[in-house]
């Protein structure tokens, strides 16, 4: 009589004697290969007549048959999960690289702004008489206006969209990607 219990080990009475195998307690997954190896040993320590009463070649013919977890499948599922694996973790990239592209030319529209804004208000304070220095500053807007229409050009600008919102959805969207990593 074979016994198979939860972690694997293989108890088998043949006549008077009791033959025992044990698996390694760190295996916690029990593949065919695994039951074949098993089988296979007993195959050895058995003699001729309990194999043939106990139909081990039948079990070592029915696993190399049914090869439903076999190492080979194993090592397939893994390289598959590793690639969704590095696919979302390229998605999670390409976002994060998204978010800091948009981040600093809103930074800049920002920035550009101001100056410009600061500009805008030294010519206005300046008196008439200095037609040289306002002709420069006026000349340094126009280039500024210039630099954020260029920015607002850029396809990390979002015209459409309130910059917050489409930072919300980016965000969402890298969280759901953490979540199926998690998984």
């Amino acid at each position: 009589m074979i016994e198979l219990n939860r972690d694997m080990d293989v108890k088998m009475k043949s006549g008077r004697e009791e033959i025992s195998l044990e698996r390694p307690k760190s295996s916690y997954k029990t593949t065919d290969s695994g039951i074949k190896e098993i089988l296979k040993e007993l195959k050895e320590k058995l003699s001729d007549k309990a194999n043939k009463h106990l139909r081990v070649d039948r079990a070592l013919i029915y696993v190399d048959r049914e090869k439903i977890k076999t190492d080979n499948d194993i090592k397939v599922i893994r390289s598959q999960l590793s690639t969704i694996r590095t696919d979302y973790g390229n998605r999670i990239d390409a976002i994060d690289d998204y978010i800091n592209r948009m981040n600093s030319i809103y930074d800049n529209i920002l920035r550009k702004s101001r100056e410009v804004n600061s500009l805008e208000n030294e010519v206005e304070e300046l008196g008439i008489f200095k037609f040289k220095q306002k002709k420069y500053l006026n000349e340094r807007i126009e280039e500024l206006k210039n630099e954020i229409n260029e920015f607002k050009e850029s396809e990390f600008y979002q015209k459409n969209l309130k910059y917050t919102d489409k930072l919300d959805e980016l965000k969402r969207e890298r969280k759901e990607c953490l979540e199926v990593l998690k998984m």
